[in-house]
């Protein structure tokens, strides 16, 4: 870092770099406001943060703080920590919300967007202006932790924007640093004229698809933990805004009942004990959207086998077998699954799975037949009640793996990532039972032959390389009775050096929808975790 030719002092390197950062002019990223949410009994610890500002203001004019305190009690109280005029003294209480006029009145390039119950670790609003000036982003946010008896506790390290999380969580938080800009333009729709909450202004800035990035560090400490389910305010706000928010924000159906068809494609190499138990489950299902099955007979040896292919072919009309008379490529016998498919909606399932609830085709039809949505995949237990699917993460044990394999079900997640129970996006599901528009798998190709075991992820990523984005779904659940019917096998290094093209950049940069500070190293969101025995599909 080049400072200024003037010798720097020991006193400024004690200070650190926060500081360094603000007495030099040529280093120094951007003029911003500090917004602060305090209510009175936080008032003493602002006056001495007002004290430090002061301290150095006096002899640097690099920025200027206005400290907008915005107190949940009724009543108005005035701060004046230091000289009239070196922090602004404008304090408004309005139940909460941000105050519009404020908003409206700043000429500073960034606000800072803070709680009462949270205070920002040292150099956070420089760190957070710096990501936003790198990133030309209209809104930065950070992971978090909780303060106890002095000791941080229960970090949450957040993934990128996730509009499909948000709808269920709100995973962002009332904490963090927007372009004064937007902010003024996302106030303009609020339906308030006083104002608005964080959370509408973040849906505000979402409507108008501003660019929100995060920030990979803990940079907010909560008082105590912070509940992340939505309010029934918050669901309001959602539904307010329903006719021009993104679809992954709103939970609405869009599959229709009449003019969608679902085409189930399941290859399969004898193993009745498996097939049969699959297939019963689907039609236990009773799903209000019509489906029909497709089975692909991948040389089937035995007898008994064909028998009852022909004998399920009989008895149910929506059922086709289709001769696939080559060597074992999941990618080529889905590929020609699809070609004998009349549905509008593609449904890839193993021959292992088996349904244990009614539903899970509607909750599956309804988000892939989102417009913005690419392929969405379900919730999948192990026989024993543990998670085999709760999304895949792109480098995770190496190469591509399942994030929260061997979860139990009736266990709590950490608050160390999102749980395995909430929607959310990822980069890629598994092809164990996957579905997605035929209009939007045609249009990236289908499966890349090339792949014959992991096409399920490549599918995954070129659908994301289209601009869309793909969705976990936990209220779709159903057993996976995984690899049964043929062995568990690693990634081939030829299928790795296939996939790379479309991998490559989340390898090096990172799975958006997971967090850096997390260990690719197990299977279970954890922190310096050791290395695992492998990668496989």
């Amino acid at each position: 870092m080049r400072f200024r030719k003037r010798l720097v002092t020991g006193i400024d390197l004690l200070a650190g770099v926060p500081i360094l950062l603000l007495r030099h002019r040529r280093v120094f990223l951007a003029k911003f406001r500090r917004c602060l949410s305090l209510n009175a009994d936080g008032l003493r610890d602002l006056v001495l943060w007002g004290r430090e500002v002061l301290a150095f203001e006096r002899r640097f004019s690099l920025v200027r703080y206005a400290l907008w305190i915005v107190r949940e009690q009724v009543g108005n109280r005035r701060l004046n920590p230091g000289p009239a005029g070196t922090v602004a003294d404008v304090i408004v209480a309005v139940d909460g919300f941000i105050p519009r006029k404020q908003v409206e009145a700043a000429d500073a390039e960034f606000l800072m967007i803070t709680s009462p119950e949270a205070t920002l670790a040292d150099g956070a609003i420089v760190e957070l202006a710096a990501a936003a000036r790198r990133n030309n982003a209209d809104l930065v946010y950070s992971d978090e932790d909780a303060m106890s008896k002095g000791l941080r506790t229960t970090p949450r390290f957040k993934p990128e924007l996730s509009l499909d999380l948000l709808r269920t969580e709100d995973y962002i938080g009332p904490v963090f640093l927007v372009r004064a800009a937007a902010a003024k333009d996302a106030m303009r729709t609020s339906r308030e004229n006083s104002g608005c909450s964080p959370f509408e202004l973040l849906l505000g800035l979402i409507e108008a698809r501003a660019s929100i990035v995060r920030v990979a560090r803990v940079l907010v400490h909560w008082h105590r933990p912070r509940i992340v389910a939505l309010s029934e305010e918050q669901r309001c706000a959602i539904l307010r805004r329903q006719a021009t928010l993104p679809p992954g924000l709103l939970g609405e159906q869009f599959a229709s009942r009449v003019d969608c068809l679902v085409s189930i494609i399941i290859p399969t190499k004898d193993r009745v004990d498996l097939l049969k138990p699959c297939l019963d489950s689907l039609f236990r299902s009773k799903s209000e959207i019509p489906f029909e099955v497709i089975i692909l007979d991948n040389r089937s040896e035995l007898e008994e086998t064909r028998q009852w292919l022909k004998s399920a072919a009989s008895m149910h009309s929506g059922v086709r077998i289709v001769p696939a008379d080559f060597p074992f490529n999941w990618s080529r016998l889905n590929n020609l699954g699809v070609t004998y498919a009349r549905g509008n909606l593609l449904l890839f399932l193993n021959n292992d799975i088996e349904a244990i609830r009614p539903g899970w085709i509607e909750t599956l039809a309804d988000v892939a037949s989102r417009p913005d949505v690419g392929v969405v995949g379900p919730l999948l237990y192990f026989p024993d009640n543990t998670v085999q699917h709760a999304g895949v993460v792109v480098g995770l044990g190496g190469y591509i793996d399942h994030v929260y394999a061997g979860f139990p079900a009736d266990a709590t997640p950490s608050s160390l990532f999102v749980s395995p129970f909430a929607r959310r996006n990822v980069l890629a599901v598994t092809g164990a039972c996957q579905m997605v528009e035929k209009a939007k798998f045609d249009r990236v190709g289908g499966f890349d032959e090339s792949l014959p075991i992991c096409g399920d992820i490549g599918l995954s990523l070129a659908l994301i390389d289209e601009g869309l984005v793909n969705v976990y779904e936990p209220d779709a659940v159903l057993i996976h009775h995984e690899s049964a019917s043929r062995p568990r096998v690693p990634i081939a290094p030829e299928e790795m050096a296939a996939l790379e093209p479309l991998a490559s950049r989340y390898l090096t940069a990172g799975d958006p929808y997971f967090n850096p500070n997390l260990s690719l190293s197990c299977r279970m969101p954890a922190l310096g975790c050791p290395a695992s025995a492998g990668v496989v599909h």
